[in-house]
């Protein structure tokens, strides 16, 4: 193949790539581009599903085109889609969505699409790598690539995440040895910041007395509210220095959640999918909240007089939950792996509805449980349009209509999207 060719780009893929076709058949696919447009691409490597190629420059350029409003664009691997205008932007994410439940056998419109404005996120995880010659670098990788990208600015997250990335410049590089990478997950709730730190790798890294001391200076110089350490992947973080509570508001509830706990990308987020939630119980119900973390929806819930019981596998999230909730007789709290032990639909039988937001990779065991249960109403919650519309069919099979569907981004200018389901049961 041509080191650098020409091609045209007839449609984008599910993560905002481009794809065109070679002479050959073969499949091209390139970032930063829209569907339609002429543009000559360097190739970059080749792999079972095509050729991966890099933009040089447009040719052709789409009138949906707009220019990026961030300088990192094209190199942070946060951002896909800047280079969309506001329509096909909004397009894009419904259309994901609806491709999904199509696939499943599913024909829908969605009937709401909420996006976040910028300047929003609250939570994000970022990179720090100690070089060879012992500079640390802290940022995001590049799209698919373990190349780290430096910022000093960014238009999704909330400046006060920002704020702290200075602090970790002047700090780390005290602490990291050569070779080392962590992850410093950040979030912000209330006007305070946490931040743990966990060490990447099969290695263990032990505090000695020294290094606390520099973790100590930062966690007072950055003002973060906790600063947690998890010594390794397979270690569980600690709390090592806390100056105020860190506190997430759900509902009209308090939750201290653990270290690099659950939240909801954005406040505006968690608020578009608990009020659907909300509305699709208009009389007072007992509910089951599956896959419930610190009760997102538990709390919600709550609020509007229904009784609640939480299932949540992790137990520091559910700790949080339950100790949030201590004293109010309408909610109780349940350490269950969904996956590996889902409620039955005998269990089920004492419920009116269920809310459930799985993982990911979905609820399929769980979702056939509930399609034989005497449940009347299914709020679904998912991070993943395809493991949502593979779920929904196990309802719809089972006698459920999706009667409303909201799609929500939380994850603004990226493919990511979330979707919510309201399905009730056939009389």
């Amino acid at each position: 193949m041509n080191t650098e060719f020409d091609i045209k780009i007839e449609r984008l893929g599910l993560k905002g790539d481009g794809i065109g076709t070679l002479e050959d058949g073969r499949r091209v696919f390139v970032s930063g581009v829209l569907s339609g447009e002429k543009v000559h691409v360097r190739f970059v490597s080749e792999k079972p599903e095509g050729a991966m190629a890099k933009l040089v420059r447009i040719l052709e350029p789409s009138l949906q085109r707009i220019e990026a409003p961030c300088l990192y664009f094209g190199q942070c691997g946060g951002c896909a889609l800047q280079h969309m205008n506001v329509q096909s932007y909004r397009d894009f994410k419904t259309e994901r969505v609806k491709q999904a439940l199509l696939g499943a056998g599913i024909k829908r419109e969605v009937d709401e699409l909420f996006v976040s404005p910028s300047y929003r996120r609250r939570r994000a995880v970022l990179s720090a790598k100690c070089t060879e010659k012992g500079s640390v670098q802290i940022g995001f990788n590049e799209r698919a690539s373990h190349t780290l990208v430096e910022i000093d600015s960014c238009f999704v997250l909330r400046p006060a995440l920002m704020a702290v990335v200075p602090y970790l410049r002047l700090f780390l590089p005290r602490l990291m040895t050569q070779g080392e990478c962590y992850d410093v997950a950040i979030a912000e709730s209330e006007g305070l910041v946490e931040m743990l730190i966990i060490v990447l790798g099969k290695q263990e890294k032990k505090l000695r007395k020294e290094d606390k001391a520099i973790l100590y200076e930062l966690s007072v110089a950055s003002a973060v509210a906790r600063l947690s350490w998890q010594a390794s992947e397979r270690k569980a973080a600690e709390v090592l220095f806390k100056q105020e509570d860190y506190v997430v508001r759900l509902g009209s509830f308090s939750v201290q959640p653990p270290p690099g706990g659950f939240l909801q990308a954005t406040e505006e987020g968690q608020e578009a999918l608990t009020s659907f939630a909300v509305a699709g119980l208009s009389r007072k119900s007992r509910v089951a909240d599956l896959y419930a973390g610190c009760g997102t929806f538990t709390f919600s819930l709550l609020d509007q007089g229904h009784r609640v019981d939480s299932f949540e596998g992790n137990k520091a999230a559910l700790d949080s939950l339950t100790q949030a909730g201590k004293g109010d007789s309408r909610v109780q709290s349940y350490q269950r792996d969904l996956v590996k032990e889902p409620l039955t639909f005998q269990e089920l039988k004492i419920y009116d509805a269920v809310v459930i937001d799985p993982p990911r990779v979905g609820a399929l065991r769980q979702m056939e449980e509930i399609g034989r249960s005497s449940v009347s109403k299914v709020i679904s919650i998912s991070c993943n349009p395809d493991s949502f519309a593979r779920d929904a069919k196990i309802l719809v099979q089972n006698g459920f209509i999706l009667k409303r569907l909201k799609v929500v981004d939380q994850f603004l200018w990226s493919p990511h999207v979330e979707v919510a389901g309201l399905f009730v049961r056939r009389r």
